[in-house]
């Protein structure tokens, strides 16, 4: 298992995919390198901090776009319907 790292734009070395996303107060891009996974991988999304589960959703839109698809953890309710609603 390797680490692959999503960031804020600008923070990464290498050509990125960029998703945006919604924060309570405005929006904002996440960035993940284009070669950090591969379709038909197998990709775990953990966060060390899960307040709505944005940042999780957007990361799992993120590697989707990379063509990859993940099994997210589940979420506590109240961070479904506050992500769903920013959808």
């Amino acid at each position: 298992m390797r680490f692959r790292p999503r960031r804020k734009p600008k923070k990464l070395p290498s050509k990125t995919a960029r998703v945006s996303y919604s924060l309570d107060t405005a929006r904002t891009l996440l960035e993940i390198h284009e070669d950090a996974v591969k379709p038909g991988q197998r990709v775990i999304i953990c966060d060390d901090l899960l307040a709505t589960g944005g940042t999780a959703a957007a990361t799992a839109k993120l590697i989707q776009q990379l063509g990859v698809q993940s099994k997210a953890p589940p979420l506590p309710s109240s961070s479904l319907s506050s992500t769903a609603a920013r959808s």
